[in-house]
This record gives C-alpha cells, sequence and structure tokens, in this order.
C-alpha cells in the first residue's frame, strides 16, 4: 500500500489531528518538500510532536523516516487511482 493511502486511511479514521495532518500531506504534496518539520506543524495547526507520532502510527520511527520515504513516493512517477472520498474536496454547491 502506497504512502498516501496509509496517510488517508489513518486521517478518515479519526477526526482530530490525525485528520487535520493527512489532509494537510495529501493536499501539500507537491510542497512537501520544501517544507520543513516546524512549517507543516505550523500551517497545519499542530505541533512536531503531533507530527512524529503520526509517523510512528504509520510504522515509522520518527519524522525524519517518514519523511524520507514520503518524498521518494512523491518523486515517483503517479499512476491514476481512487481518491479517498473522505479526504476528497467538497463539490461545488449549486443553484444556492
Amino acid at each position: 500500500m502506497l504512502i498516501s493511502q496509509r496517510i488517508e486511511k489513518l486521517a478518515c479514521a479519526r477526526d482530530d489531528s490525525r485528520r487535520t495532518i493527512g489532509t494537510f500531506l495529501i493536499e501539500q504534496a507537491v510542497r512537501f518538500e520544501g517544507l520543513t518539520m516546524a512549517d507543516i506543524a505550523r500551517e497545519a495547526f499542530t505541533s512536531k510532536a503531533t507530527l512524529v507520532r503520526f509517523a510512528k502510527q504509520l510504522g515509522y520511527e520518527g519524522w525524519t523516516e517518514f519523511a524520507r520515504a514520503y518524498a521518494r513516493e512523491i518523486d515517483r512517477p503517479r499512476r491514476p487511482r481512487p481518491q479517498n472520498r473522505c479526504l476528497a474536496p467538497a463539490p461545488p454547491m449549486q443553484g444556492v
């Protein structure tokens, strides 16, 4: 299973900081390599310690190991895959 799929699975199972972090990581994947841990914590409205716990819940020893693996996955050519509806943007409202 891809890391992005594991992120979505963890984020969709909870309605807490894990969802916020997961949503941020998926939506900002193209910017990920240019962001520091402090940047991500600030922009995702969380703490560095929470990012470490998030990485550990995905099976990594810590944030650094997770960040390296996720960056490698982002760099790979992507094949289309179904998007998890939990983190998908809401469709535009019409006729409101």
